[in-house]
């Protein structure tokens, strides 16, 4: 029966499996059922945790004192010992950072809420650097905050953090905070001490807290406090902040994709359109408008039109069909030099993004030819740019990273090969932030260099381990200086873009 719950494929849960061995624990020795499951040919990550679970809840001690040192119980052991608060185990025999237990940030931020204390010391287990658990740091304050925001606040800013780490412990306690008690987070938010470069975005807690009277804050405290906010609420905050109207670009993404939706567009469009007159109300007709001109364009457009609004943009889908036998003649217009209207381009674009879904060698093939490759910059051709960064980026090294890095080791060095691995890079991060180090230390030749470096070595910091970034600068090719600098930055990381 073991055998067949936990085959590959087998639908057998964790629950199922616990149940199985709680039964098992009963009838024979644990130490004896381990020895049997290790010699049984099913990998440990199929039984380890139930089976823990189950000894755990028949001999506790028993099962702690025998897994010691055994890597496969070793996120299991952190997890059921963070559940019953279990000092001994937490202050000197933590192993949470090598684990990839799902469930564990979520008890450590009810070990946050229920025992701050004993949660501190598992900050720095082992003598442990802060920044090395930053994200138990983060489970722990969000937990904290719950209870004792004040507190979980002072020791946040009592630890030696990056200001990235930093301001992801603050974001996550604040966070909480704002829903609780708004005037006291926006007045403790006030009163920080952040540095010109502390990597607040403009949409984190924080910033929202800190900049009231904005608009773009309006918006997001809006939805941070009410998801499902009314088409009137949303309007009342926009109403009440000093915004230029005249430039409200910035705040059309902020409504359509941080929270605020509308489920019926023609309803809430009606609603708005009651409102009192102003540029609060217009920009929100214009911005529901946007979102209903991507499920009924026509509805959208004349609604808009009654109302004295800019018609929204309706999004371009040409059928795959017209891309023809020869792609790289139906697309030759965007690179010849000739005239074509900005519909054409648009069509032609949106034909070239199926093309690269559909043979992203090929499509990446013919961009890295054109002959004024050279102003694939977003300073001077954002469209061409975008173009080339989703081509080679999201629609192929997003599906196979490794495959596309492959392909730009290929190219001749020079601006194409420097360019197109910026476009790579980021989704290669993603996969294997070892490979692309290596892959950018040899590679990457231009001003681009360090920054790449950087963001590479803080990927294998964050997803591997310190030790594991350290490491690698002695395997690649790279100058006494750049390792220097290199290994500074692990110590003071740059603030992470969002």
């Amino acid at each position: 029966m073991f055998r067949e719950m936990t085959a590959d494929g087998a639908a057998a849960d964790a629950l199922e499996l616990e149940a199985v061995f709680a039964r098992w624990v009963e009838l024979a020795e644990p130490r004896e059922i381990l020895t049997s499951l290790k010699s049984s040919g099913v990998r440990a990550s199929r039984w380890a945790a139930p089976f823990f679970e189950a000894w755990a809840a028949a001999d506790y001690a028993g099962a702690m004192a025998a897994t010691v040192g055994m890597g496969d119980f070793s996120g299991i052991r952190a997890l059921v010992a963070i559940r019953r608060a279990d000092p001994a185990i937490l202050q000197d025999d933590f192993q949470i950072r090598n684990s990839d237990n799902s469930g564990i940030a979520d008890a450590l931020t009810a070990l946050g809420r229920t025992d701050p204390e004993l949660a501190k010391d598992v900050a720095t287990a082992g003598g442990s650097r802060p920044d090395e658990n930053a994200d138990i740091i983060v489970a722990i304050a969000r937990g904290w905050a719950e209870r004792d925001p004040a507190a979980a606040l002072e020791w946040v800013k009592s630890l030696p953090l990056s200001e990235r780490n930093r301001t992801g412990a603050l974001d996550a306690l604040f966070s909480l905070w704002l829903k609780n008690d708004l005037p006291a987070a926006t007045k403790a938010a006030g009163e920080l001490a952040i540095p010109p470069s502390g990597g607040v975005s403009s949409d984190s807690a924080v910033a929202i807290l800190r900049r009231p009277e904005s608009a773009l804050s309006g918006v997001f405290l809006t939805n941070l406090l009410d998801p499902f906010a009314s088409v009137g609420a949303l309007h009342r905050q926009l109403a009440r902040s000093p915004v230029d109207w005249s430039t409200t670009i910035g705040l059309m993404r902020t409504i359509d994709t941080e929270g605020w939706f509308a489920a019926d567009p023609a309803k809430a469009a009606a609603e708005a359109a009651g409102l009192p007159p102003g540029g609060a109300r217009d920009f929100l007709l214009s911005s529901i408008c946007a979102q209903w001109a991507d499920r009924s364009p026509a509805e959208a457009t004349a609604f808009a039109t009654a109302h004295d609004l800019k018609p929204p943009r309706v999004k371009v889908d040409p059928p795959a069909e017209q891309l023809g036998a020869e792609p790289a003649m139906t697309l030759a217009p965007l690179f010849s030099g000739g005239e074509t209207t900005a519909a054409d381009r648009e069509r032609l674009t949106a034909l070239e993004a199926k093309w690269a879904q559909a043979d992203p060698r090929a499509a990446a093939d013919w961009l890295i030819a054109q002959p004024d490759f050279a102003s694939f910059g977003y300073a001077t051709d954002p469209y061409s740019s975008t173009m080339f960064d989703n081509s080679l980026g999201y629609y192929w090294a997003r599906i196979d990273a490794k495959g596309a890095a492959r392909w730009v080791e290929k190219l001749p060095d020079g601006p194409r090969r420097n360019r197109a691995w910026q476009a790579v890079s980021p989704y290669v991060r993603e996969y294997s932030p070892d490979l692309a180090f290596t892959t950018s230390a040899m590679l990457v030749g231009d001003a681009s260099r360090m920054k790449i470096l950087e963001r590479n070595l803080e990927g294998v910091a964050s997803k591997v381990g310190l030790p594991a970034a350290r490491e690698i600068l002695d395997s690649v090719y790279i100058t006494g200086d750049e390792r220097a600098s290199l290994l500074k930055s692990l110590e003071n990381p740059t603030p992470a873009a969002k």
